[in-house]
């Protein structure tokens, strides 16, 4: 077995027990949350926004004026959302850093959104590309899962 098996392993145990005393101190049923993309979003099992964008505007919009736009959003999933992370494309291929949502506004009369953060962007990962992930648009997670991944894979 290799030991990045054994970090996957580890990870799942250490949620498992984390679970089960959360059980035992609030009484409320233990939830799994489901491993399909297309299953989480139906069931309202996330609460990130990951948006890509290019370095200039994530260094001028996200990270200089505390906010970012331009997103398509509806409203059934905008009353989830907690958290935005940017992932920046081309060279870096990464998302370095997440906001708290303040507010969603609709952006000009474009159909889309602006998110304003809550205070400034706070640093996460780097959490770098993997093979067969594609951000040609923006995708749900939890941020739970974001704060423990390495990879996009594992992130979303």
């Amino acid at each position: 077995m290799e030991s990045r098996d054994l970090v996957k392993l580890f990870k799942q145990k250490v949620q498992l027990m984390q679970r089960r005393e959360l059980f035992e101190i609030t009484g409320d049923e233990i939830l799994e949350v489901s491993k399909d993309r297309a299953e989480r979003r139906k069931l309202g099992e996330y609460d990130t926004i990951v948006c890509p964008g290019h370095p200039e505007g994530f260094e001028r919009e996200f990270l200089g004026n505390n906010r970012w736009y331009a997103i398509r959003l509806s409203k059934k999933v905008m009353a989830n959302l907690k958290y935005i992370a940017i992932y920046v494309t081309s060279p870096e291929h990464r998302i370095t850093h997440y906001g708290r949502i303040a507010s969603i506004k609709p952006y000009q009369d474009s159909g889309k959104y602006m998110v304003k953060l809550r205070g400034r962007a706070k640093s996460i990962g780097p959490i770098v590309h993997a093979p067969g992930v594609s951000m040609q648009g923006s995708r749900l997670t939890l941020m739970e899962k974001m704060k423990n991944a390495r990879t996009m894979a594992e992130a979303t």
